[in-house]
């Protein structure tokens, strides 16, 4: 039987509980198994920073079942995601914002028989969320590539009951688990710079997937797609960010440029920029322009794109989109608000008539896309993400609402 929950946890449980009803993240039937079953629960220790400086050490706090200090408690039930593996300095490892683990299971459906396939268990929580929404007569299969990790969330889910109503399957994620399928869901928890094969083969016909598509820029578009027969037809949903997927030998997008170990990029870059302010339709903030734009620029497969890693106006660099032409001497990026152009003025130019022509096709964003995927060999649509294993087919229906 799980350990009861104290008084002064139930305290952070409701009040996590109560944020995610405000938002209206998902139907109450979703946002009601958060209470029975709590984040602190699945959590053996919470990676994080030493103090506030930048490139401070990371420190493991234990958490557990016994969790009892306040500022601890405050950690575990905030709206975010919270690291709880580091390998070589990098989180490999995370339990998702619970927001937007509650949106992924009412995007798909998730309801009392489901059978579902998750691709990343990590501390087993979100399994668990899903096998209390399934039921007693679903089914929960889900796969994790670190054994150490498999195993604890095995234990997590045996204490709270479930062991016999989830699968944890220690192995490549990529290949799904063909041995459960078809499922009525596939949920992704890790961002994948492709869409392999076997996750689609493996949703039964009317099935639906929600993953988190990863871009050259790092930003993770949601993705939800449906199954109708051979072909699978949905949409982006909103921007998110994960950990990267491990094993299946998908081939990454290219690195972004770094000045850091190119000395003529890093010449180049240190010329005084031309700057150019761009307008942003109806949004309130940019960001979500930028990147909208960044994925027209990616999905229009646009000569000379790549990514580099800039200073923004935070002094922080981040990974932005450019146009480079080093036997030119000119680089192109999108930063922000505006459009950078270093050394020959062509790069900027070409960067401009893009955002004319993305202008010109009314501001479309991520979601205004109609996404779908075919077998190979069938024609793409005009604009595409074309990847090895799969392709993506963006269009714009002529009867979208125009920013």
């Amino acid at each position: 039987m799980p350990q009861p929950v104290t008084a002064l946890q139930r305290q952070y449980v409701e009040r996590l509980h109560q944020r995610l009803c405000e938002q209206g993240a998902a139907p109450r039937a979703i946002l009601d198994a958060f209470l029975r079953l709590p984040r602190h629960r699945f959590i053996d220790a919470l990676i994080v920073p030493e103090s506030d400086q930048p490139g401070a050490a990371e420190l493991a706090v234990a958490v557990g079942p016994d969790a009892a200090d306040p500022d601890l408690l405050d950690r575990v039930y905030t709206d975010s995601a919270l690291s709880i593996q580091i390998r070589q300095g990098r989180c490999t490892s995370s339990t998702s914002q619970p927001s937007l683990m509650a949106m992924m299971m009412a995007d798909v459906g998730l309801g009392p028989g489901a059978r579902v396939l998750e691709i990343g268990t990590a501390s087993g929580w979100n399994a668990a969320l899903m096998s209390e929404l399934c039921g007693p007569e679903g089914e929960v299969v889900t796969v994790e590539f670190d054994a150490e990790l498999a195993e604890r969330a095995r234990e997590h889910l045996e204490s709270e009951g479930l062991g016999g109503r989830v699968s944890v399957v220690t192995g490549d994620g990529v290949l799904g688990w063909p041995a459960g399928a078809p499922y009525d869901a596939v949920i992704v928890t890790v961002s994948c710079p492709d869409l392999p094969r076997a996750w689609l083969e493996q949703l039964a016909d009317g099935g639906r997937l929600v993953m988190p598509f990863g871009l050259p820029d790092e930003s993770s578009p949601m993705l939800l797609l449906t199954r109708r027969g051979d072909g699978w037809e949905g949409a982006f949903l909103r921007w998110s960010w994960f950990v990267f997927v491990r094993g299946g030998g998908l081939r990454p997008w290219p690195a972004p440029l770094d000045p850091a170990g190119d000395p003529d990029l890093a010449a180049l870059l240190r010329r005084e920029p031309v700057c150019v302010k761009i307008p942003v339709g109806t949004a309130d903030r940019w960001s979500p322009g930028a990147a909208s734009f960044g994925l027209h620029l990616l999905a229009a497969g646009t000569p000379g794109l790549a990514t580099v890693l800039l200073a923004t106006h935070e002094a922080r660099r981040q990974v932005c989109y450019a146009l480079h032409e080093p036997a030119a001497g000119g680089l192109a990026a999108l930063c922000d608000d505006e459009l950078r152009g270093y050394g020959n003025p062509g790069c900027l130019e070409r960067l401009r008539d893009r955002f004319g022509e993305w202008t010109r096709l009314g501001y479309p964003w991520m979601e205004d896309y109609r996404v779908s995927v075919h077998p190979p060999g069938l024609p793409a649509a005009p604009l595409a993400l074309r990847r090895p294993e799969t392709t993506l087919d963006l269009e714009l229906p002529e009867n979208r609402q125009r920013r």
